[in-house]
């Protein structure tokens, strides 16, 4: 995979290859840049790999629900995203440094991590159609980021969650409206 600080001046974008697969890749310039793919078809256990990096992310806890991250193959948490209202969180790592997770639209269409001081470091477009997919803008103060590849992986995590919980929702209304 081609290294994430070449790339991210550019439009990114995150694809998924196949409808019916829940894996995704991060392109730019016709190049994958990352991916992201969901062990079973059913839970939140994904593989997600850069140049860098792989790691894995999983929501986990039910009363206290969180999604962690740990290095592929290990045991322990190199950070850890607290939900808040609404879905947005705080996502800490290990090394100290924390990020906020927002809604940074109106209407809910655009998702962000920004930093403790409120900057915007990376905004999420998502987009529907039969595939999922979405854009990816990378601000400037984030181009060299040492978390840049966590957040751009965990982002579209998090927005692909978010579309999962809320096609369950709608399919729930409408099953039990039918009675």
């Amino acid at each position: 995979m081609k290294p994430m600080d070449q790339a991210v001046a550019r439009e990114l974008t995150w694809v998924q290859p196949r409808a019916l697969r829940n894996e995704y890749q991060l392109i730019a310039d016709g190049k994958a840049l990352a991916s992201l793919r969901w062990e079973k078809a059913f839970g939140s256990l994904a593989t997600a790999e850069a140049a860098d990096r792989r790691w894995t992310f999983k929501r986990a806890g039910f009363l206290r629900p969180r999604v962690t991250v740990r290095a592929e193959g290990s045991e322990a948490d190199v950070a850890t995203l607290e939900p808040g209202w609404m879905g947005s969180g705080v996502l800490q790592v290990s090394d100290g440094h924390r990020y906020r997770w927002v809604n940074s639209s109106f209407w809910g269409g655009e998702w962000a991590f920004v930093s403790e001081a409120g900057t915007v470091l990376v905004r999420f477009l998502p987009g529907y159609s039969r595939k999922k997919r979405g854009t990816v803008h990378v601000e400037p103060d984030a181009r060299t980021l040492q978390h840049l590849s966590l957040l751009l992986l965990l982002g579209w995590y998090l927005v692909v969650l978010m579309a999962q919980d809320t096609a369950v929702i709608a399919t729930t209304v409408v099953a039990t409206s039918a009675h």
